[in-house]
């Protein structure tokens, strides 16, 4: 895989490449940042350098397309987010051995891609290593699709955004409860003290926390045919009249579409 990546640089950026498209690091300091990381690397035993930081050119803000193999664990290159081409190589034994690296590593990635023909392979990945996001067989794909939701998990980042999900990211819901201001609208004083003797008022309040804010007519008919039965029953009715009753449901039948009560 080592040779064909090589391979595949030449093919796409032919013999000069700092001649080529390849773009450049917006600043000078972080071409230089990033030549610190593979000096540190070309120093360390054992690691494989294809590229290097003798090919780069700081003033030029260009960094030579470099394959770092086996870098050191503790190495800047390992710890450190790159933003440059620069891809670190860490070879393993087994899927179990690489999800143990994934997981060992600081943070959680900001997306994550796994190359394989099995889609059990991949469901295992995605399950065993937790991502912002995940890609099989592609690399940065879909930062591009205006139709998924882009995002990190705490250490890469909170909430999505793309579309419809950069909307409810950047907006507050805000909630609004409105509340008709008649006794018999609190079913006999039932969310206040004493609370005994009231097993059946509860599970009926229990009930009426599930109604939907501003419910279909027939939803809001039936349910006030049910606050002027109880109305009718209530020892409220001896204290606050029939009226009242009949004015909370006269109300609330009013209340316009879309608000929330």
């Amino acid at each position: 895989m080592i040779e064909e990546l090589a391979m595949a640089i030449q093919d796409q950026f032919g013999p000069d490449i700092q001649k080529s498209e390849l773009g450049r690091l917006a600043q000078e300091s972080h071409a230089e940042r990033l030549v610190e990381l593979l000096k540190e690397a070309e120093k360390a035993p054992g690691a494989r350098i294809i590229g290097g930081s003798d090919k780069c050119d700081t003033k030029d803000r260009f960094i030579y397309p470099t394959l770092v193999v086996d870098p050191p664990r503790d190495s800047r290159l390992l710890n450190e987010e790159i933003f440059g081409p620069i891809l670190p190589i860490v070879p393993v034994k087994s899927r179990k051995e690489a999800q143990d690296f994934i997981n060992s590593m600081p943070g959680i990635p900001l997306a994550m891609y796994v190359f394989t023909g099995k889609e059990s392979v991949f469901r295992e990945m995605i399950q065993e290593c937790p991502a912002g996001a995940a890609v099989r067989n592609d690399l940065m794909i879909h930062f591009g699709n205006p139709y998924l939701p882009t995002g990190g998990l705490g250490s890469s980042g909170y909430g999505s955004y793309h579309g419809e999900y950069s909307w409810r990211s950047f907006t507050h819901p805000q909630s609004q409860v409105y509340r008709p201001c008649f006794p018999t609208a609190d079913l006999g004083l039932l969310r206040y003290h004493p609370f005994s003797k009231i097993k059946l008022k509860e599970s009926l309040v229990m009930l009426l926390t599930d109604l939907p804010a501003c419910p279909p007519l027939h939803l809001r008919f039936w349910f006030g045919v049910g606050v002027v039965a109880y109305a009718i029953v209530s020892p409220d009715t001896l204290r606050f009249g029939l009226a009242d009753a009949l004015t909370v449901v006269v109300e609330w039948l009013r209340t316009p579409s879309g608000k929330t009560t």
